[in-house]
């Protein structure tokens, strides 16, 4: 009882720390964001809210790596040239999806040797479809991986505006920033991610691709771990 009262306080917490973020758009408030990275983190993992509720939905046929190079913007985490490979196909606004992140997070930091290639499906419009546009968008200045994980460890920024001012927070052109997120390119590129999606039959996020097997909904570290030693190689 204890502890899942303790549970309840960190969400409480966790909550208020987001509802203030979204209420101005300074840069300070975009600062404190990137500070209270390590704070959501930390509760999370302590008190296990990442949930493991995955299942092997089914059999992917074609090479998965082959396609997913043809993608015309993709963004990477872990090792640049890891032998396994892990195609997470994923939207800011789906909590699953949050969870899962955090998971791939602790697993990467005990398996460096693994390669994540995290592909956006959104929705069509509203916000979901900005914080792709502006991650994308981030990643054409080198900085996918900081903004990426800004926003999943932290609350997801309301409007373009919070968008753009996350990106300069981190050091960005926001500028330029604005201009790519709204620009064609970027719009083609998440086309061409729904239309592998459903050459694949997802359907559904957080769905990733191993090996030759399809595994929807949200795994915890140690379920990803033993899901990618039984599957990565077959």
């Amino acid at each position: 009882m204890e502890s899942d009262e303790r549970k309840k306080r960190i969400g409480e917490a966790v909550n208020r720390a987001f509802s203030q973020e979204r209420r101005g758009r300074s840069s300070a408030r975009n600062v404190l964001l990137i500070v209270g990275v390590l704070v959501v983190a930390f509760a999370l993992r302590e008190t296990g809210l990442i949930g493991d509720t995955h299942d092997v939905k089914s059999t992917v046929t074609g090479d998965t790596a082959v396609l997913v190079a043809d993608l015309p913007q993709l963004n990477l985490l872990g090792a640049p040239d890891g032998d396994t490979v892990l195609f997470v196909f994923s939207d800011y606004l789906c909590s699953h999806c949050r969870r899962l992140a955090l998971a791939i997070d602790e697993f990467l930091e005990a398996n460096p040797d693994v390669r994540v290639a995290v592909i956006d499906l959104p929705g069509e419009a509203g916000q979901s479809l900005s914080a792709a546009r502006h991650a994308i968008a981030a990643g054409v200045q080198g900085a996918w991986p900081s903004y990426h994980r800004a926003m999943i460890y932290g609350a997801v920024p309301v409007d373009d505006a919070d968008f753009v001012g996350l990106g300069g927070a981190l050091g960005l052109d926001p500028g330029r920033l604005s201009a790519d997120a709204r620009s064609q390119t970027i719009a083609d590129a998440l086309a061409a991610n729904r239309a592998l999606a459903s050459q694949l039959g997802i359907e559904d996020v957080p769905t990733i691709v191993v090996g030759d097997q399809m595994i929807v909904g949200s795994v915890d570290s140690s379920s990803l771990k033993d899901l990618v030693a039984k599957f990565a190689h077959r």
